[in-house]
């Protein structure tokens, strides 16, 4: 059985290890992007069960990446991290909800791995699963 895949796209390089050593502890297999295209190229290609996603980045910010996330109609769940204020993160609920999208929860960075933990826990647990 091939293990569930959760994309990540945050162009903070720092982020990664820890990031995908907690996932892939977890059991999920992890693809971590550091540019918007590169996520949309890869969620194209992939069906991951669920998406890990920065909201301030260069060329394209979360918010524009939440909405074309939504118009794809896949519905994959989505966490979102900032290292900025908290409020960016409620925007970005709000946003993201408002394009269909099912925003699991929000964290703001320096990430306690605890917290996310618990975030991609709710994803396992509520059973999503990529299309066959």
């Amino acid at each position: 059985m091939t293990k569930p895949l959760l994309l990540v796209v945050d162009d903070d390089r720092d982020l990664e290890e820890p990031l995908c050593e907690l996932a892939e502890d977890m059991g999920f297999e992890v693809k971590f992007e550091t540019s918007a295209k590169k996520f949309q190229e890869t969620y194209l290609a992939t069906n991951p069960v669920g998406i890990v996603m920065d909201i301030v980045m260069p060329e394209m910010d979360g918010n524009e990446l939440l909405e074309w996330v939504g118009l794809q109609n896949r519905f994959t769940p989505i966490i979102l991290i900032s290292g900025h204020d908290g409020k960016y993160i409620q925007v970005a609920k709000m946003l993201g909800k408002a394009s269909g999208n099912i925003i699991i929860g929000g964290i703001t960075k320096p990430i306690r791995l605890e917290d996310l933990e618990l975030l991609l826990q709710e994803i396992l647990d509520a059973g999503y699963l990529p299309p066959e």
